[in-house]
């Protein structure tokens, strides 16, 4: 019996020590003793890889067994080592070569075809088959991202960088640190789905990781072509695209054996530095010609935003004799703004691959990405399991120091010394708004620009305007905007104050309330185009007043939410009594003779009645629908990407009369449809096309006739739905009209053809502006321009036509802040 009891613990103690967790560590390096960041190391009886991290550093927990490992690198000689490994880690450093490339010895002629050529061809040829080649996979991603500042000014504007304490002394230092593993799944032709298991950021464990599988899956180069949405709107060319030969010449750098295949080493050369395209390596496998790897480039010449250089490497491994799928990918960039030189990277680990794998089809919906409701609160010891790029000792110090500082920045006392020095009064404030904030009590105020504080008009003659906006922070994502404005004409000596307010209270399905109330002036149409800075200038040196405004006491009550995906609803209440207001000013600096100002009163071509003080109470409602729209689930929010189909609008507008004395009576119905739709390499278009009537027409006063946004001044705004040169008041109409915007953007195409001028990285844009309407006939503008001058300046030359008038000519110069 004892003998018995002691088999069965012997043959018990061998089993439990075949599965304790053993594994294989250690260093790679090159020739000349420096570390290799990033090198693959890949087990192909598991299909399941990692790679080094910056310190060259690797580490695979496994059970005992005998394995062969396998080394890659771009640029340097594959390894393959078998190893046999019990219940404890066996170190295994290695010293990678660079690869040795041959050539054959060909007699070439001066004139003849560099033999990458006829390689890339096949390539080219057979590119459809490897990207239709797999028709469903199931992968299992880690995706690792890192951005560091290796050195910056200590202020920006008067603005400290470091706030938060995130930098060292020499202000440099990770600024963020994150990762994600996730089970990613894909149907031919274009179905995906990626499930975000855990999620880790360091120094914010309440908020959830953006990295995404799917953006990495998005880089496929057997595409044609593919577009990077957060760098620029150009639709980069790959390398094997059918119409690559166009944009790419190719030379044969050599090849070499790995695993009895022969692997071709093609440098990568834009015909023309400024186009779409890609310079560097693509390695191909001979014969099955299919990607091996590849180590690509994109810089500034490029026309690519915020960042001067972005590198893309890509590994694949042989899944099976006929199939190579990505094992690694990985992005490198830098960039220097303002004197911040950073740089950084993402990085995603594909493992576990499952082909043709039985996935439904209600396993795929809109929901491209979803974040599992817990996935950012797992512990380290998780991490330590699963993660299969070790962390530098940099960033377990990152992840530690900002888990510490994460703590403290949640005391009152830290919070309060942040806010001390973020709230400090600097010079840029007088331009840019100032921000008083309360971290801890998680409320911020903002005041606007100084620019914005004293302005002039007709009506009220110099006034003084002060702007706050007043956001608190709730729980679960919900935030409460408070933005009172207080207002006063110095020569109507008019006081007017208004308080708009609003509440998220679901952020997941974009549900909000909206409440405003007060007495203020506004501008007979309701989208304000008419700028008032600019307004102020035209007046006082031009004698020319744009800006006509009514005083109303009001109060609105709005509601907005997405009912299901893509199905907006909103509806708003709206009481007002209206005053009319008279001129009271005629204050000017530049006295032009024969040129007076003209009256607050608008002139229009169907308004026929006298402007009069009058109650109004209607309600408006609007629904919008997006078929196909696609979007991300977090567990605190719902983020929202384009759709392929167009937005449908519906607007329904009722005026009641007999309400709190209300005068008008009419009904409003319009109709619209808006998309975007990206062409390719030739850019992207947008349209936007309205159909309305007034059903009812009983009566209708002037602020309610549909109005259509005008520009009378040299400052072009509102391109995609506004009119350039347009009267903003004279075919406003209560007939039935149409309104048609069509706006075409060639994101280089052409202009990066002529040489000179493709170094500027401008781009073309043109469209057509057109108005229809009962009463007032035709009207069209078209417009030709060039934008990204100097990044942030448009130019267009307009033409408006139309049977009611001559032809007029003019140009417009617009700024846009955002393209910064």
């Amino acid at each position: 019996m004892t003998i018995r009891i002691l088999f069965l613990f012997i043959v018990f103690f061998f089993s439990i020590e075949s599965l304790l967790a053993g594994g294989v560590q250690g260093y790679v390096k090159d020739e000349t003793g420096a570390p290799l960041a990033f090198v693959n190391v890949f087990i192909p009886s598991l299909q399941k890889g990692t790679t080094t991290n910056e310190d060259g550093y690797y580490k695979f927990e496994l059970p005992s067994g005998t394995y062969n490992i396998q080394f890659q690198f771009i640029g340097f000689e594959r390894k393959e080592i078998e190893v046999e490994l019990g219940s404890s880690m066996k170190l295994l450093n290695l010293v990678m070569n660079e690869e040795e490339i041959q050539l054959n010895e060909v007699v070439v002629s001066a004139d003849a075809e560099d033999p990458a050529y006829a390689i890339m061809r096949k390539v080219i040829e057979k590119r459809e088959y490897h990207l239709n080649q797999v028709q469903a996979y199931q992968v299992e991603a880690y995706v690792k991202g890192l951005q560091r500042i290796l050195s910056a000014p200590d202020k920006i504007m008067g603005q400290s960088i470091n706030i938060g304490g995130v930098l060292d002394s020499n202000n440099s230092g990770i600024i963020y640190l994150s990762e994600s593993i996730s089970d990613f799944y894909y149907k031919a032709p274009n179905k995906t789905k990626e499930i975000v298991k855990s999620s880790k950021v360091s120094g914010s464990s309440q908020t959830f990781t953006w990295n995404s599988t799917g953006g990495f899956q998005e880089f496929n180069f057997y595409k044609n072509n593919f577009q990077f949405d957060f760098l620029t709107d150009r639709l980069f060319v790959s390398p094997i695209s059918d119409n690559a030969f166009f944009y790419y010449d190719y030379r044969l750098e050599g090849f070499f054996e790995e695993d009895g295949h022969l692997i071709n080493k093609i440098k990568v050369i834009p015909k023309r530095q400024n186009d779409p395209v890609f310079s560097g390596y693509i390695y191909i496998v001979e014969d099955t010609w299919n990607i091996h790897s590849l180590d690509l480039m994109l810089t500034k010449a490029n026309q690519v935003k915020f960042i001067d250089t972005l590198e893309i490497r890509q590994n694949y491994f042989e899944l099976n004799d006929t199939l190579w799928m990505p094992l690694s990918q990985r992005f490198d960039f830098n960039f220097n703004i303002l004197k911040i030189n950073a740089e950084g990277y993402f990085i995603g680990i594909f493992s576990n691959y499952k082909i043709n794998p039985d996935l439904p089809d209600d396993m795929f919906s809109n929901e491209l990405l979803k974040i599992e409701e817990k996935a950012n609160q797992l512990k380290e010891d998780f991490w330590e399991e699963y993660r299969p790029i070790p962390l530098t000792e940099t960033e377990k110090q990152d992840y530690y120091k900002k888990e510490k500082l994460e703590e403290l920045r949640k005391s009152k006392t830290y919070l309060d010394s942040v806010d001390r020095m973020a709230n400090s009064f600097t010079p840029s404030a007088l331009i840019l708004g100032y921000t008083y904030q309360r971290s801890y009590k998680k409320w911020t105020l903002q005041t606007k620009s100084l620019l914005d504080l004293v302005q002039f008009n007709t009506v009220e003659g110099f006034n003084f305007r002060l702007d706050l906006n007043i956001r608190k922070e709730l729980k679960n994502a919900r935030v409460l905007n408070l933005n009172p404005v207080f207002r006063y004409g110095l020569e109507n000596t008019h006081f007017n104050t208004h308080l708009a307010s609003d509440f998220t209270y679901n952020p997941k399905t974009f549900g909000r309330v909206e409440f405003d109330f007060g007495q203020y002036v506004f501008q007979y149409n309701n989208n304000a185009p008419v700028n008032e800075l600019v307004n102020t200038f035209y007046s006082l040196f031009y004698e020319v007043n744009y800006l006509k405004i009514f005083e109303e006491r009001y109060i609105n009550l709005g509601w907005r939410q997405e009912l299901f995906n893509g199905f907006f609803f909103f509806s708003k209440v709206h009481y007002g009594q209206r005053n009319y207001l008279e001129n009271t000013s005629d204050l000017k600096v530049v006295d032009r003779k024969g040129v007076d100002y003209s009256s607050n009163q608008p002139v229009n071509n169907e308004w026929g009645g006298a402007y009069q003080d009058h109650n109004t109470f209607n309600l408006r409602l609007r629904a919008s629908y997006r078929p196909g729209q696609k979007y991300i689930s977090r567990p605190d929010q719902k983020l929202i990407f384009q759709s392929k189909w167009p937005t449908f609008g519906l607007t329904y507008k009722k005026s009641v009369p007999g309400i709190f004395e209300s005068v008008q009576n009419y009904d409003f119905l319009e109709f619209d449809i808006q998309q975007e739709v990206k062409m390719g390499l030739f850019g992207r278009s947008k349209y936007l096309v309205k159909l309305g009537s007034f059903l009812n027409k009983s009566r209708v006063e002037f602020p309610d006739f549909k109005h259509f946004d005008g520009n009378r001044t040299i400052i072009g705004q509102n391109y995609a739905d506004g009119f350039q040169m347009l009267h903003y008041y004279r075919l406003s109409t209560i007939s039935d009209f149409v309104e048609a915007h069509f706006q075409h953007n060639f994101d280089g195409f052409l202009l990066n053809k002529i040489p000179g001028v493709r170094k500027l990285n401008l781009q073309l844009v043109g469209g057509a502006h057109f108005i229809y309407s009962e009463a007032n006939k035709d009207y069209l503008e078209i417009d030709v321009g060039i934008e990204n001058i100097f990044r942030v300046i448009r130019v267009d030359f307009i033409t408006a036509l139309s049977s009611q008038q001559r032809t007029s000519f003019g140009f417009r110069i617009g700024i846009d802040l955002n393209s910064l």
